[in-house]
């Protein structure tokens, strides 16, 4: 069986739909802001030039610190008040952010649209979870995904286009207007997916059981290492990508094209994993694409290294397929992750979550901060990381045949 309850709300096209526009609060959270970090670090006075990529991992680390907290209060009170007390979080941030007058209080308001973010970011998952499982769970995320990739396809010229008419504080005026948009989404079309029998009150021997289940559980806690060592080169991308490919490349303002070029590449890669899985299975596709991921990288470090500065063309001819088997990643690891926890499934989330992006955050901060001009450090960053991702997927199955079976069996 791999749809649980659904009851009345919407159907599958606008159930995927509205999931992929509450995930991409994220995506236009983060690449919408790109075209502008330059102007925002001079009209605020950032100490140095790579500090402009704090304005996207402080963002990134605000996501890391509160999906607990909403993983329980959903759990114990229901999904949609959980999302909509994310979303007036992420409000407020909007607002901090806009009118900020230094770059502390713009770190400020990006840490707390981060904190927001992870309300209905980690929830839509768990709402997801809450209706499917097993290949039928991978699949949604993956048609999730690949609507959701289109924004970041299309924010950075988003953000290039309000930036030009109204300045660059008119960008979190549009994350201010689609965050109240989800919210009337929500208020009318999505019914509370979880039931009254299956909530979890807040009490201390309840949240220490639900706890200590999921620390022991071997599959959710290797593969939530999994999704963190995934995710944690990819942030640092996102974090130096203005400056890659603007300044290094000589791009400037039409970065924004070859961004959103590579993140189509992403999106085709969870389109191919929505319909591969069915077929191979997430492991399978998992282990495919971590060693991949980690052989091409691994070159790519190789020839930068020798060629000392390497071509636009060169760096192109990495980054393609290091998108593609990151999108294959994405589609798979979070979900395997998920698998286990169908019983607490927003503690499970928020946890998944929390732990994932508090290993990527300093990982990905530290990668992209070692970016000296050259994309070396990046390669490297990949390879390592994508090496990590396979082992702590080796350590998740050992001991797990019954799930695997399971799973491959859903």
């Amino acid at each position: 069986m791999t749809t649980r309850s659904s009851g009345q709300g919407p159907g599958f096209i606008e159930f995927v739909g509205f999931m992929a526009l509450t995930v991409s609060i994220v995506a236009l959270s983060i690449d919408a802001m790109l075209p502008s970090l330059p102007e925002i670090a001079e009209e605020l006075q950032a100490p140095t030039p790579n500090d402009r990529q704090l304005v996207v991992s402080v963002f990134i680390l605000g996501m890391s610190v509160s999906p607990v907290l909403f993983g329980l209060a959903a759990d114990a009170h229901g999904r949609r008040p959980a999302m909509i007390a994310g979303l007036w979080i992420f409000a407020a941030g909007c607002v901090v952010s806009a009118t900020a007058a230094s770059f502390e209080t713009m770190l400020l308001g990006r840490f707390l649209q981060g904190v927001g973010a992870a309300g209905p970011r980690t929830l839509a998952v768990t709402v997801v979870r809450d209706r499917y499982e097993g290949r039928a769970m991978a699949q949604v995320m993956s048609f999730i995904m690949t609507i959701f990739i289109l924004v970041p396809a299309l924010a950075p010229s988003l953000g290039l286009l309000v930036e030009s008419l109204s300045g660059w504080r008119a960008v979190f005026v549009v994350l201010l207007s689609l965050s109240g948009l989800i919210f009337v989404w929500i208020s009318l079309r999505l019914p509370e997916t979880l039931v009254e029998q299956d909530r979890r009150p807040l009490r201390w021997r309840t949240v220490s059981s639900g706890l200590g289940r999921i620390f022991r559980d071997r599959t959710a806690m290797g593969y939530t290492l999994a999704t963190g060592f995934a995710f944690a080169p990819f942030l640092a991308y996102l974090s130096a990508s203005e400056q890659i490919l603007a300044d290094r490349y000589g791009w400037g303002d039409g970065f924004v094209l070859v961004f959103g070029g590579l993140a189509l590449v992403i999106g085709a890669a969870a389109f191919v994993n929505a319909h591969a899985v069915m077929k191979l299975g997430m492991r399978r596709l998992t282990g495919v694409a971590q060693l991949s991921l980690m052989g091409c990288s691994t070159v790519a470090a190789a020839v930068f290294a020798v060629l000392g500065s390497p071509s636009f063309a060169v760096f192109l001819v990495w980054m393609i397929p290091a998108m593609f088997f990151s999108g294959i990643l994405f589609g798979n690891v979070n979900a395997l992750a998920m698998q286990p926890l169908g019983a607490m499934a927003g503690l499970g989330a928020a946890l998944v979550g929390s732990l994932s992006n508090a290993l990527s955050v300093p990982i990905g901060i530290g990668i992209a901060r070692a970016y000296d001009g050259e994309p070396t450090p990046l390669a490297i960053g990949f390879a390592v990381c994508a090496a990590c991702s396979w082992l702590c997927a080796r350590w998740a199955e050992s001991g797990q045949s019954a799930i695997s079976l399971r799973e491959d069996a859903a």
